[in-house]
């Protein structure tokens, strides 16, 4: 499980995400200049992706206002505004 600050990235918010992607990216380069352990590499920038991934993903919801609490509210069921018609058998 990845965690950030002791929080698991599954509840991280789009800020904390955002500085943990920053703080992976800096270990990253230093790992990269400093040793040449390509697994070490490897398994940093599978963590990278993944936290874009959670990243891109509250995004969406964001834009999407499915975090909103009023968002079931503001669904529409299709016919809802359209009068009964007519049975023709």
């Amino acid at each position: 499980m990845i965690s950030y600050k002791g929080k698991p990235l599954e509840l991280l918010n789009f800020e904390e995400t955002f500085e943990f992607e920053k703080e992976l990216l800096r270990k990253s380069l230093v790992v990269h200049k400093a040793t040449q352990n390509f697994q070490v590499q490897e398994q940093l920038h599978m963590y990278i992706g993944m936290v874009k991934n959670h990243r891109a993903e509250l995004a969406q919801r964001e834009a999407l206002g499915l975090d909103n609490p009023d968002y079931e509210d503001k669904g529409m069921i299709i016919g809802e505004d359209e009068p009964e018609q007519p049975n023709d058998t």
